[in-house]
């Protein structure tokens, strides 16, 4: 009767133990199809003061920046590098794309040491001087050392500039679509 009821017990949490790996594996599974159909942008950057970065991006080929609400991230201010993820909308893939380096007044030089594209299982990184071939300083509102990553604004009548990189649009645009082919 002893072995019976053990027989029982134990297939019984053998059942239901199965059913719920299943489970957690379909839930995984959507996570990564959806997570498929997004574009992910990651900049790793050192911002001195708390601050908010800004990502703009046209699906039309122009640099027409104000058709699509920018999607912005808090930067909590370090002396060290860190990663800012910008999740563009669902299915959205991107020809270009334009950086706004924060409107903190008191916002000291930024540094830009890589940007890193995703999509679906493909990725692509560009750091360092490599960043230069993709994006552009908009040179009345700031200097882009490319050698060294350096952000600086331009004051224009005591007042800080916000800084903004745009892209190079021809060579921003073939790289995303030929990562996401």
């Amino acid at each position: 009767m002893k072995t019976k009821f053990l027989t029982l017990l134990l297939s019984l949490s053998l059942l239901f133990g199965c059913k719920n790996e299943n489970s957690d594996s379909s839930e995984t599974d959507l996570t990564k199809q959806e997570q498929n159909n997004l574009f992910r942008v990651t900049v790793e950057a050192k911002v001195l003061a708390d601050d908010f970065i800004h990502l703009y991006y046209t699906e039309d080929g122009s640099i027409d920046f104000g058709k699509n609400k920018p999607i912005s991230s808090k930067v909590v201010g370090s002396k060290d590098f860190q990663y800012v993820i910008f999740n563009l909308p669902e299915d959205v893939i991107p020809n270009e794309l334009r950086f706004d380096f924060g409107s903190n007044e008191k916002q000291e030089d930024i540094y830009l040491k890589s940007i890193k594209f995703d999509y679906g299982n493909k990725t692509r990184l560009l750091s360092g001087m490599e960043i230069g071939s993709f994006f552009r300083a908009d040179g009345s509102n700031c200097l882009f050392e490319i050698n060294t990553g350096k952000i600086s604004s331009i004051k224009k009548d005591g007042k800080r500039q916000m800084p903004l990189l745009y892209p190079h649009e021809v060579a921003l645009k073939n790289e995303i679509e030929k990562m996401i082919k």
